[in-house]
């Protein structure tokens, strides 16, 4: 069989090839490439007032799916996507404090984690004395990374 000529972009050129050499276990069984070696990522920016669900301006996504934010407890929220993060596996990331320009007081807390039972990740939020509080996320940044 003939190899099929691939095009490639890199965000600034093109160049044609006819042979990837890519690294082991990145073609998943389809014959997708997958140069994240199997990492999914999701990034969002929260929003959430009152007691509503978090509102996420999604940025990226590789999840395979929607992540749902819903509000659980005054400030206590979940993000969630059924098998999505895998239990030892699953990074969130947020800002751990921050000013609030709302509440000229002092800092908000956040606290950001998997559940451990790969269904979920969980959100608090607090003023600085750790006080769980609600309408302190305005677009607030989030990153969750699952390694394969």
């Amino acid at each position: 069989m003939k190899p099929v000529p691939v095009t490639i972009y890199d965000g600034t050129n093109t160049t044609t090839v006819n042979r990837i050499n890519a690294p082991a276990g990145s073609v998943d069984p389809n014959g997708v490439l997958d140069l994240g070696l199997g990492v999914k990522v999701y990034r969002a920016l929260l929003t959430q007032t009152n007691t509503d669900a978090p509102v996420a301006t999604v940025l990226e996504n590789t999840m395979g799916g929607t992540v749902v934010w819903t509000y659980s407890d005054v400030g206590t929220y979940a993000g969630t996507l059924a098998g999505a993060f895998t239990v030892d596996k699953t990074f969130c990331d947020g800002d751990t404090s921050w000013f609030n320009s709302s509440d000229l007081t002092g800092a908000c807390v956040a606290y950001f984690a998997p559940s451990g039972t790969g269904n979920s990740v969980l959100l608090s939020t607090g003023i600085a004395a750790e006080t769980l509080s609600d309408g302190l996320l305005a677009n607030y940044a989030v990153e969750i990374i699952v390694y394969p």
